[in-house]
């Protein structure tokens, strides 16, 4: 599988931090309501977890769901779900979750440089709402690099930060942006 992570990535001295390695093995669960998948740890330099909850009045802190996992492995199910009428109908709220996801900022634009390296990992959280099937929800998306699975207790709790709209992504522009990574990368080996 190609990793659209690695493709994207534009390492610049300044934005490398030695501290920490490039790449660690990342938590990978799904949970709706009280049903939860796990699966096998993903390697990626990026962990995230993406939290929901319905915030409307009726059905207040229902329907909660979770994914965590590998930003690039996400961002890759991300496209893939878009042309997948079988699992749109058969997981329909895996799919909304993951469309949320795609139109976020990538963990790159969350974790400042600078933010500080706390017992290991880097992390950083943006917190922002949605609307999805009529209701209202929050939303917590939380990004780390570091530590082992440092994605693994992210929660509510944590400190997240209003995000500039202006920075979201839509598909069709992370679309774009791949199949140029891609036609670049196809060009230099050539």
């Amino acid at each position: 599988m190609c990793n659209y992570q690695f493709i994207d990535e534009n390492r610049e001295s300044e934005d490398v931090n030695d501290e920490l390695p490039h790449s660690q093995s990342c938590s990978f669960q799904y949970s709706v309501e009280n049903t939860e998948y796990r699966y096998n740890s993903c390697q990626d330099p990026w962990c995230l977890t993406l939290l929901t909850q319905n915030i409307s009045s009726e059905g207040l802190g229902q329907k909660e769901s979770t994914i965590r996992g590998c930003q690039s492995w996400l961002l890759h199910r991300a496209l893939e779900v878009q042309d997948n009428i079988k699992l749109k109908s058969r997981a329909p709220a895996y799919v909304n979750l993951i469309k949320v996801l795609l139109k976020q900022p990538r963990c790159r634009a969350i974790v400042d440089p600078m933010t500080p390296i706390i017992n290991g990992s880097q992390q950083a959280c943006i917190d922002f709402s949605f609307q999805s099937d009529g209701s209202q929800k929050r939303a917590k998306l939380c990004c780390c690099r570091g530590l082992n699975e440092c994605n693994q207790n992210v929660s509510w709790i944590d400190e997240g930060r209003q995000f500039n709209n202006s920075y979201m992504c839509s598909s069709s522009w992370i679309m774009l942006t791949l199949m140029i990574s891609v036609a670049l990368l196809l060009l230099s080996a050539a």
